[in-house]
C-alpha cells in the first residue's frame, strides 16, 4: 500500500546541530516525527503511526471512488 508519504530522515549522529536544536525544543527521546500538518511527537508511538496511516488510507480510498 502506497499512502503517498514522503519521509526525510536526519541522522543526529551526523548532524549535531540538529540534535542541539531538538534538545533546545525540549525533546529527550527519539525519533522526533513532524507531520505535514505540524503535528510533532517523539519516541516510537504506534498509536500515532496507526492513526496517521489509517486516516491517510481512508482519504486515499475516498479519492479512488
Amino acid at each position: 500500500m502506497n499512502c503517498g508519504v514522503q519521509v526525510e530522515t536526519v541522522n543526529i549522529e551526523n548532524h549535531p546541530e540538529t540534535l542541539q536544536k531538538l534538545k533546545q525544543m525540549g525533546y529527550r527521546s527519539f525519533p522526533v516525527i513532524k507531520m505535514n500538518d505540524g503535528t510533532i511527537w517523539h519516541g516510537l508511538s504506534l498509536k500515532h503511526l496507526l492513526t496517521f496511516f489509517t486516516d491517510r488510507y481512508q482519504t486515499n480510498k475516498s479519492k479512488e471512488k
